[in-house]
């Protein structure tokens, strides 16, 4: 989850370079093909949020959400892995508005930035 937040809001050319790539299968809900994990970094990029459900491990969920430098380039990630029956992959989950303001206050402590410079596109952050 947390690859996937850096990949999808990294340059164009970043992104394409790792869809050229064979991507590997570890589980059968692993992403592989470009196509397909084209459109999943394009939703990730709309919702500002990655999730990785069961993709690495059968059982275990991620929810990972980029952190931008002062450049409004992404350098880092936060995430929560679990087990699936706990970590559930989906934008309402009180977990992603933790990790969303989470992000926000590494960035802020990091880049030296006001609180929601770059990471208001990832939702509100509440103090």
């Amino acid at each position: 989850a947390g690859a996937k937040a850096i990949i999808a809001f990294s340059s164009q050319e970043m992104r394409e370079s790792f869809l050229s790539k064979n991507l590997r299968r570890f589980t059968d809900k692993t992403i592989t093909d470009p196509a397909r994990l084209r459109r999943h970094l394009e939703k990730i990029r709309k919702q500002g949020v990655s999730f990785c459900e069961e993709e690495i491990d059968i059982g275990v969920n991620a929810i990972g959400i980029p952190i931008f430098s002062h450049k409004n380039k992404p350098e880092a990630a936060i995430v929560v892995v679990g087990p699936s029956t706990r970590v559930k992959c989906n934008i309402k989950s009180p977990i992603v508005a933790e990790l969303r303001k989470t992000a926000s206050m590494i960035a802020v402590q990091l880049f030296h930035q006001k609180p929601n410079d770059r990471n208001s596109i990832l939702g509100p952050v509440s103090s």
